[in-house]
Protein backbone atom coordinates (compact mmCIF):
# COMPACT_ATOMS: atom_id res chain seq x y z
CA UNK A 1 0.00 0.00 0.00
CA UNK A 2 1.42 3.23 -0.95
CA UNK A 3 2.70 5.33 1.65
CA UNK A 4 2.23 8.67 -0.24
CA UNK A 5 -1.10 9.87 -1.91
CA UNK A 6 -1.04 11.52 -5.45
CA UNK A 7 -2.92 15.10 -5.54
CA UNK A 8 -6.49 14.59 -6.78
CA UNK A 9 -9.38 16.64 -7.17
CA UNK A 10 -11.60 14.88 -4.76
CA UNK A 11 -10.38 13.71 -1.40
CA UNK A 12 -13.13 10.95 0.59
CA UNK A 13 -12.37 11.00 4.24
CA UNK A 14 -13.52 7.44 5.88
CA UNK A 15 -13.58 7.27 9.87
CA UNK A 16 -13.08 3.48 10.13
CA UNK A 17 -14.15 1.15 13.41
CA UNK A 18 -15.46 -1.77 13.63
CA UNK A 19 -17.17 -2.03 10.34
CA UNK A 20 -16.06 -5.44 8.35
CA UNK A 21 -19.35 -6.47 7.56
CA UNK A 22 -19.82 -2.96 5.21
CA UNK A 23 -16.46 -1.58 4.39
CA UNK A 24 -15.98 -3.37 1.22
CA UNK A 25 -18.87 -2.40 0.07
CA UNK A 26 -18.32 0.93 0.81
CA UNK A 27 -15.08 1.52 -0.67
CA UNK A 28 -16.77 -0.50 -3.84
CA UNK A 29 -19.35 2.50 -4.35
CA UNK A 30 -15.88 4.68 -4.86
CA UNK A 31 -14.32 2.03 -6.85
CA UNK A 32 -17.54 2.17 -9.28
CA UNK A 33 -17.95 6.23 -9.74
CA UNK A 34 -17.76 7.30 -12.94
CA UNK A 35 -15.64 10.48 -12.11
CA UNK A 36 -11.87 8.85 -10.81
CA UNK A 37 -9.91 11.73 -10.14
CA UNK A 38 -9.98 10.80 -6.42
CA UNK A 39 -8.51 9.86 -2.96
CA UNK A 40 -9.83 7.93 -0.26
CA UNK A 41 -8.30 8.69 3.33
CA UNK A 42 -9.39 6.07 5.68
CA UNK A 43 -8.47 6.35 9.34
CA UNK A 44 -8.79 3.21 11.99
CA UNK A 45 -9.94 4.09 15.57
CA UNK A 46 -8.57 1.03 16.70
CA UNK A 47 -10.85 -1.58 15.29
CA UNK A 48 -11.41 -4.72 17.12
CA UNK A 49 -12.26 -6.79 14.24
CA UNK A 50 -11.12 -7.10 10.43
CA UNK A 51 -11.86 -4.47 9.30
CA UNK A 52 -8.28 -2.98 8.38
CA UNK A 53 -7.77 -6.16 6.97
CA UNK A 54 -10.80 -5.89 4.60
CA UNK A 55 -9.32 -2.48 3.59
CA UNK A 56 -6.05 -3.93 3.00
CA UNK A 57 -7.65 -6.24 0.96
CA UNK A 58 -8.96 -4.25 -1.17
CA UNK A 59 -6.40 -1.70 -1.19
CA UNK A 60 -4.61 -2.67 -4.34
CA UNK A 61 -7.76 -1.98 -6.53
CA UNK A 62 -7.33 1.73 -5.81
CA UNK A 63 -3.67 1.69 -7.36
CA UNK A 64 -2.17 4.07 -4.90
CA UNK A 65 -5.07 6.24 -4.08
CA UNK A 66 -5.96 4.88 -0.77
CA UNK A 67 -4.56 5.64 2.26
CA UNK A 68 -4.99 3.57 5.40
CA UNK A 69 -4.12 5.60 8.69
CA UNK A 70 -4.08 3.45 12.28
CA UNK A 71 -4.20 5.23 15.01
CA UNK A 72 -2.68 4.35 18.45
CA UNK A 73 -5.51 4.85 20.58
CA UNK A 74 -8.74 4.62 20.17
CA UNK A 75 -10.58 8.50 20.48
CA UNK A 76 -14.06 6.44 21.09
CA UNK A 77 -15.88 8.89 18.00
CA UNK A 78 -15.28 10.26 14.78
CA UNK A 79 -14.52 13.37 15.01
CA UNK A 80 -10.55 13.09 15.50
CA UNK A 81 -10.15 10.23 12.70
CA UNK A 82 -12.54 12.80 10.24
CA UNK A 83 -9.81 15.37 11.47
CA UNK A 84 -7.06 13.40 10.60
CA UNK A 85 -8.23 12.74 7.02
CA UNK A 86 -9.08 16.46 6.92
CA UNK A 87 -5.18 17.31 7.51
CA UNK A 88 -4.22 15.00 5.41
CA UNK A 89 -6.36 15.75 2.47
CA UNK A 90 -4.94 17.28 -0.56
CA UNK A 91 -8.09 17.28 -3.30
CA UNK A 92 -9.45 20.11 -4.18
CA UNK A 93 -12.71 19.20 -2.72
CA UNK A 94 -13.62 16.90 0.33
CA UNK A 95 -16.01 14.78 0.87
CA UNK A 96 -16.97 12.36 3.81
CA UNK A 97 -18.76 9.07 4.30
CA UNK A 98 -19.54 7.05 7.13
CA UNK A 99 -18.13 3.05 6.96
CA UNK A 100 -20.79 1.55 5.97
CA UNK A 101 -22.62 3.78 3.87
CA UNK A 102 -22.14 4.36 -0.31
CA UNK A 103 -22.02 6.75 -3.03
CA UNK A 104 -24.38 6.47 -6.27
CA UNK A 105 -22.42 5.90 -9.34
CA UNK A 106 -22.00 9.30 -10.46
CA UNK A 107 -21.75 10.72 -6.93
CA UNK A 108 -18.38 12.29 -7.49
CA UNK A 109 -19.15 13.54 -11.20
CA UNK A 110 -22.13 15.39 -10.54
CA UNK A 111 -20.55 17.14 -7.08
CA UNK A 112 -17.88 17.94 -9.27
CA UNK A 113 -19.69 19.80 -12.00
CA UNK A 114 -22.05 21.76 -9.93
CA UNK A 115 -18.89 22.40 -8.10
CA UNK A 116 -16.69 23.88 -10.59
CA UNK A 117 -19.97 25.59 -12.69
CA UNK A 118 -21.13 27.75 -9.48
CA UNK A 119 -17.85 28.04 -7.71
CA UNK A 120 -19.13 27.03 -4.24
CA UNK A 121 -17.65 26.58 -1.38
CA UNK A 122 -20.64 23.92 -0.43
CA UNK A 123 -22.43 21.61 -2.73
CA UNK A 124 -25.69 20.53 -0.38
CA UNK A 125 -27.87 17.65 -1.27
CA UNK A 126 -31.32 17.49 0.38
CA UNK A 127 -32.13 13.82 -0.04
CA UNK A 128 -30.66 10.41 0.44
CA UNK A 129 -31.23 6.83 -0.33
CA UNK A 130 -31.95 4.11 2.39
CA UNK A 131 -33.07 0.76 2.09
CA UNK A 132 -37.09 0.29 1.84
CA UNK A 133 -36.86 -2.57 4.20
CA UNK A 134 -35.52 -0.71 7.14
CA UNK A 135 -32.45 -2.83 7.85
CA UNK A 136 -28.74 -3.04 7.03
CA UNK A 137 -28.16 -5.36 4.58
CA UNK A 138 -27.90 -3.56 1.10
CA UNK A 139 -27.58 -5.80 -2.22
CA UNK A 140 -27.81 -5.44 -5.94
CA UNK A 141 -31.48 -5.62 -6.03
CA UNK A 142 -32.34 -4.07 -2.45
CA UNK A 143 -35.32 -2.21 -3.12
CA UNK A 144 -34.47 1.95 -2.06
CA UNK A 145 -36.17 4.81 -1.64
CA UNK A 146 -35.72 8.35 -1.15
CA UNK A 147 -35.60 10.01 1.90
CA UNK A 148 -35.35 13.23 3.73
CA UNK A 149 -35.02 15.36 7.44
CA UNK A 150 -34.99 19.10 5.76
CA UNK A 151 -38.66 20.47 5.93
CA UNK A 152 -38.42 22.21 2.87
CA UNK A 153 -39.74 22.74 -0.66
CA UNK A 154 -36.99 21.11 -2.60
CA UNK A 155 -35.34 22.24 -5.73
CA UNK A 156 -35.33 21.10 -9.12
CA UNK A 157 -31.60 22.76 -10.26
CA UNK A 158 -28.91 23.92 -8.75
CA UNK A 159 -30.07 26.99 -6.23
CA UNK A 160 -27.81 29.18 -4.59
CA UNK A 161 -28.86 29.51 -1.28
CA UNK A 162 -29.50 32.63 1.03
CA UNK A 163 -26.08 34.67 1.88
CA UNK A 164 -27.73 36.32 4.78
CA UNK A 165 -26.60 34.60 8.25
CA UNK A 166 -29.77 35.43 9.85
CA UNK A 167 -31.70 33.39 7.40
CA UNK A 168 -29.41 30.92 7.60
CA UNK A 169 -29.57 30.19 11.33
CA UNK A 170 -33.70 30.22 10.94
CA UNK A 171 -32.92 27.71 8.43
CA UNK A 172 -31.01 25.29 10.66
CA UNK A 173 -32.59 25.82 13.73
CA UNK A 174 -35.82 25.01 11.69
CA UNK A 175 -34.04 21.99 9.68
CA UNK A 176 -35.01 23.74 6.44
CA UNK A 177 -30.91 22.52 6.04
CA UNK A 178 -30.08 19.70 7.75
CA UNK A 179 -26.54 18.72 8.68
CA UNK A 180 -25.54 15.39 7.69
CA UNK A 181 -21.99 15.86 6.11
CA UNK A 182 -22.15 13.03 3.80
CA UNK A 183 -24.60 14.72 1.73
CA UNK A 184 -22.31 17.49 0.66
CA UNK A 185 -19.24 18.39 -1.47
CA UNK A 186 -16.67 20.81 0.36
CA UNK A 187 -14.54 22.98 -1.11
CA UNK A 188 -11.37 22.40 0.77
CA UNK A 189 -9.22 25.78 0.82
CA UNK A 190 -12.58 26.78 2.39
CA UNK A 191 -12.56 25.14 5.41
CA UNK A 192 -8.52 25.51 5.95
CA UNK A 193 -9.32 29.42 5.56
CA UNK A 194 -12.00 29.35 8.37
CA UNK A 195 -10.21 26.60 10.55
CA UNK A 196 -13.11 24.42 10.41
CA UNK A 197 -12.69 21.02 12.09
CA UNK A 198 -15.03 18.98 13.58
CA UNK A 199 -15.27 18.97 17.85
CA UNK A 200 -14.15 15.98 19.91
CA UNK A 201 -17.67 15.54 20.94
CA UNK A 202 -18.90 11.02 21.41
CA UNK A 203 -22.19 12.16 19.28
CA UNK A 204 -23.10 15.82 17.14
CA UNK A 205 -19.51 16.75 15.92
CA UNK A 206 -21.40 16.55 12.18
CA UNK A 207 -24.22 19.21 13.21
CA UNK A 208 -20.86 21.36 14.80
CA UNK A 209 -19.30 21.37 11.54
CA UNK A 210 -21.59 21.79 9.61
CA UNK A 211 -23.35 25.06 11.93
CA UNK A 212 -19.54 26.47 11.46
CA UNK A 213 -19.92 25.88 7.95
CA UNK A 214 -23.51 27.97 7.32
CA UNK A 215 -21.58 30.67 9.15
CA UNK A 216 -18.60 30.88 7.51
CA UNK A 217 -19.50 30.02 3.93
CA UNK A 218 -19.84 32.57 1.02
CA UNK A 219 -21.86 30.41 -1.28
CA UNK A 220 -23.78 27.27 -0.98
CA UNK A 221 -25.68 25.78 -3.31
CA UNK A 222 -28.78 23.13 -2.93
CA UNK A 223 -28.74 20.43 -5.47
CA UNK A 224 -31.64 17.92 -6.20
CA UNK A 225 -28.98 15.05 -7.11
CA UNK A 226 -28.66 12.57 -4.76
CA UNK A 227 -25.27 11.59 -3.71
CA UNK A 228 -25.72 9.03 -0.49
CA UNK A 229 -27.03 5.21 0.39
CA UNK A 230 -27.28 5.72 4.00
CA UNK A 231 -27.33 2.17 6.04
CA UNK A 232 -29.34 1.95 9.08
CA UNK A 233 -27.45 0.16 11.65
CA UNK A 234 -29.12 -0.80 15.53
CA UNK A 235 -25.52 -1.31 16.28
CA UNK A 236 -24.32 2.27 15.81
CA UNK A 237 -23.30 4.41 18.28
CA UNK A 238 -26.92 6.41 18.23
CA UNK A 239 -28.99 3.94 18.37
CA UNK A 240 -27.23 2.42 21.96
CA UNK A 241 -30.17 1.69 24.56
CA UNK A 242 -28.33 -0.40 26.36
CA UNK A 243 -29.35 1.23 29.78
CA UNK A 244 -30.78 4.05 31.43
CA UNK A 245 -27.70 5.28 32.78
CA UNK A 246 -25.97 5.41 29.27
CA UNK A 247 -28.48 7.25 27.53
CA UNK A 248 -28.66 9.89 29.47
CA UNK A 249 -24.99 9.90 30.04
CA UNK A 250 -24.48 10.26 26.26
CA UNK A 251 -27.20 13.08 26.02
CA UNK A 252 -26.10 14.87 29.04
CA UNK A 253 -22.75 14.59 27.74
CA UNK A 254 -23.45 16.06 23.78
CA UNK A 255 -25.66 18.65 25.51
CA UNK A 256 -22.69 19.60 27.92
CA UNK A 257 -19.90 19.63 25.06
CA UNK A 258 -22.06 21.33 22.28
CA UNK A 259 -23.67 23.74 24.14
CA UNK A 260 -19.76 25.02 25.42
CA UNK A 261 -18.70 24.42 21.85
CA UNK A 262 -21.75 26.78 20.33
CA UNK A 263 -21.13 29.20 23.01
CA UNK A 264 -17.51 29.71 22.43
CA UNK A 265 -17.74 29.59 18.55
CA UNK A 266 -20.52 32.29 18.71
CA UNK A 267 -18.95 34.77 20.89
CA UNK A 268 -16.02 35.19 18.56
CA UNK A 269 -18.03 36.02 15.68
CA UNK A 270 -19.72 39.16 15.32
CA UNK A 271 -22.89 38.82 14.24
CA UNK A 272 -23.36 37.12 17.13
CA UNK A 273 -22.51 39.68 19.81
CA UNK A 274 -24.55 42.59 17.65
CA UNK A 275 -27.53 40.14 17.60
CA UNK A 276 -27.45 37.76 21.08
CA UNK A 277 -31.06 36.82 20.13
CA UNK A 278 -29.76 34.31 17.66
CA UNK A 279 -26.84 33.39 19.71
CA UNK A 280 -30.09 32.03 22.16
CA UNK A 281 -32.03 30.64 19.30
CA UNK A 282 -29.28 28.32 18.28
CA UNK A 283 -28.59 27.20 21.62
CA UNK A 284 -32.32 26.90 22.80
CA UNK A 285 -32.49 24.49 18.98
CA UNK A 286 -29.46 22.55 20.59
CA UNK A 287 -30.57 21.81 23.65
CA UNK A 288 -34.43 21.11 23.09
CA UNK A 289 -33.47 19.02 20.08
CA UNK A 290 -31.03 16.60 22.38
CA UNK A 291 -33.88 17.21 25.41
CA UNK A 292 -35.97 15.49 22.78
CA UNK A 293 -33.76 12.16 22.64
CA UNK A 294 -34.46 11.41 26.28
CA UNK A 295 -38.39 11.84 26.01
CA UNK A 296 -38.08 8.26 25.76
CA UNK A 297 -35.88 7.40 29.35
CA UNK A 298 -38.95 10.24 31.27
CA UNK A 299 -41.38 7.88 30.25
CA UNK A 300 -39.87 4.79 31.14
CA UNK A 301 -37.95 5.68 34.45
CA UNK A 302 -39.42 7.58 38.26
CA UNK A 303 -38.43 10.95 38.51
CA UNK A 304 -36.30 10.10 41.63
CA UNK A 305 -34.05 7.64 39.50
CA UNK A 306 -33.81 10.08 36.52
CA UNK A 307 -32.64 13.21 38.72
CA UNK A 308 -30.15 10.59 40.48
CA UNK A 309 -28.58 10.12 37.17
CA UNK A 310 -28.63 13.56 35.83
CA UNK A 311 -27.04 14.77 39.06
CA UNK A 312 -24.20 12.52 39.03
CA UNK A 313 -23.67 13.86 35.55
CA UNK A 314 -23.49 17.07 36.24
CA UNK A 315 -21.39 16.43 39.18
CA UNK A 316 -18.36 14.92 37.43
CA UNK A 317 -17.39 18.37 36.05
CA UNK A 318 -19.35 21.26 37.26
CA UNK A 319 -16.87 24.54 36.10
CA UNK A 320 -17.65 22.42 32.23
CA UNK A 321 -21.49 22.79 32.80
CA UNK A 322 -22.16 26.82 33.55
CA UNK A 323 -23.90 27.11 29.29
CA UNK A 324 -26.10 24.28 29.75
CA UNK A 325 -26.77 24.87 32.86
CA UNK A 326 -27.99 28.39 32.68
CA UNK A 327 -29.69 27.67 29.79
CA UNK A 328 -31.39 24.86 31.25
CA UNK A 329 -32.52 27.45 34.14
CA UNK A 330 -34.08 29.99 31.50
CA UNK A 331 -35.69 26.99 29.95
CA UNK A 332 -37.09 25.70 33.06
CA UNK A 333 -37.87 29.66 34.46
CA UNK A 334 -39.98 30.49 30.91
CA UNK A 335 -42.08 26.71 31.20
CA UNK A 336 -42.96 27.99 34.35
CA UNK A 337 -44.33 31.53 33.75
CA UNK A 338 -45.87 29.97 30.73
CA UNK A 339 -47.58 27.27 33.07
CA UNK A 340 -48.68 30.01 35.50
CA UNK A 341 -50.24 32.09 32.55
CA UNK A 342 -52.14 28.94 31.47
CA UNK A 343 -53.74 28.14 34.82
CA UNK A 344 -54.74 31.68 35.02
CA UNK A 345 -57.01 31.54 32.20
CA UNK A 346 -58.20 27.88 33.15
CA UNK A 347 -58.85 29.56 36.39
CA UNK A 348 -61.19 32.55 34.13
CA UNK A 349 -62.68 29.96 32.05
CA UNK A 350 -63.70 27.66 35.15
CA UNK A 351 -65.14 31.22 36.70
CA UNK A 352 -66.75 32.51 33.76
CA UNK A 353 -68.57 29.01 33.17
CA UNK A 354 -69.60 28.39 36.88
CA UNK A 355 -70.82 32.34 36.64
CA UNK A 356 -72.79 31.43 33.54
CA UNK A 357 -74.25 28.26 35.69
CA UNK A 358 -75.39 30.18 38.46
Amino acid sequence: MSKTIKEATISVIIPLYNAEKYIEQCLGSILDQTFQDYEVIVVDDCSTDNSVKVVEKIAPRFKGRLRLVKRDNNSGAAAIPRNIGLRLARGKYIAFTDNDDMFTRNAFEDMFNVAEKTQADIIHAEKWLIPTNGGSEIGDSTPLRITTYEKVNFVDKPTVETENLSERLKMFCEEKIFWHIWTNLYRREFLAENYIEFPNMIIADDMMFWFFCICSAKKIVRVPDIFNIYRYRKDSFSNDRNSVERIIHNWVTVMIDGTKVLDKFMDEVKFFTQHPEFKYMVLDYFVQKHLSYTASVYAQVPSYQFYDVVKKEFSLNPAENATLTTHLYNIAEMYRLNLMSKNNQILQLQQQIANLQK
